[in-house]
């Protein structure tokens, strides 16, 4: 069962904390319909007419409330629009940034699709960013995309769905500032460490020695010929037959080919592309409609597993 302790107050250190508490109360109300649809299911069947009477009352209940909740999402994603958050680099990004503002804000009834573009110098290397609280913990990391209007890109959702996804709400409103860091800082999930102190922070548990077929893979051969890691992403996918694809927030989006798995970043798309997951309001989506012109002509292939 879903608690929440909500604070209406509006806290200019945490921009996106209203936003978050709205979608957090609709869960809520949504919760109290689940528990009492549950409880029917749970009941003597001489209770079960009452309990379903009792549950369709809560959902007449909540569905105007929801709806009013909804439209004040509505409301504050439409002042949060283009207003700025903090952000800074660290010195082994070295980047001069202007701003970095809420470039998107797109609230619907059960998800918030977010964007947010960083005007700065452009990165000597791949940027990626970590997602602090006003007291410098780290809520979430995440890779970024540099573009050609000059800004660093991050795109993430709010959504419902399920206790997780609620929990990511209350972890995002909880947003002070972004820090644009290198890969190594992004590895090790911190500002100020080398490459050698990255790999020996995040040094993997040893190989499962079993029959597990999900380790990474260099090469594979599929119905495109043989693909390699390092190889055009977006000619692999062209030249394969019967290729399908899902999304999943945590990972991005996944190419299938036969057996194999194609793990497509999101900062490897175009904004066609970015558009396209934008408007997936799930965090999981299984066969989506994605297409190979969705991804950059010079993007790489980083990742191939085994299914």
């Amino acid at each position: 069962m879903l608690c929440c302790v909500l604070n209406s107050c509006s806290n200019a250190n945490e921009p996106l904390k209203q936003l978050a508490d709205v979608y957090v109360e609709i869960a809520g109300n949504n919760q109290k319909f689940f528990d009492a649809m549950q409880a029917v299911n749970k009941a003597d069947r001489d209770q079960q007419e009452a309990l379903h009477e009792k549950a369709l009352r809560i959902n007449e209940e909540i569905k105007p409330a929801n709806e009013k909740l909804a439209k004040k999402a509505e409301e504050i994603a439409a002042a949060l629009q283009n207003t700025e958050i903090k952000c800074s680099s660290s010195d082994a990004m070295s980047l001069e940034i202007s701003n970095a503002i809420f470039h998107n804000v797109n609230a619907q009834a059960q998800t918030c699709n977010i964007v947010i573009k960083i005007k700065c110098s452009e990165p000597a290397s791949k940027p990626y960013c970590l997602m602090m609280d006003k007291d410098d913990n780290l809520l979430w990391k995440t890779p970024a995309g540099y573009y050609s209007d000059g800004t660093i890109a991050i795109n993430f959702r709010f959504s419902i769905e399920n206790e997780k996804a609620v929990e990511r709400c209350v972890n995002y409103g909880k947003l002070n500032h972004i820090i644009v860091v290198n890969e190594a800082e992004y590895n090790a999930g911190t500002v100020g460490v080398s490459s050698s102190e990255s790999v020996a922070e995040t040094e993997p548990e040893p190989a499962y020695q079993g029959d597990d077929e999900s380790d990474n893979m260099q090469s594979a051969q599929t119905s495109a010929g043989e693909i390699k890691v390092g190889g055009n992403l977006k000619a692999a996918l062209e030249a394969a037959s019967n290729v399908t694809y899902e999304y999943n927030a945590d990972n991005g989006i996944w190419a299938a080919i036969g057996n194999i798995a194609i793990v497509i970043d999101e900062d490897q798309l175009t904004q066609q592309g970015i558009d396209f997951i934008s408007a997936i309001p799930s965090d999981i989506a299984p066969d989506i409609a994605f297409k190979p012109e969705y991804v950059k002509a010079d993007a790489k292939i980083l990742k191939i597993e085994a299914q």
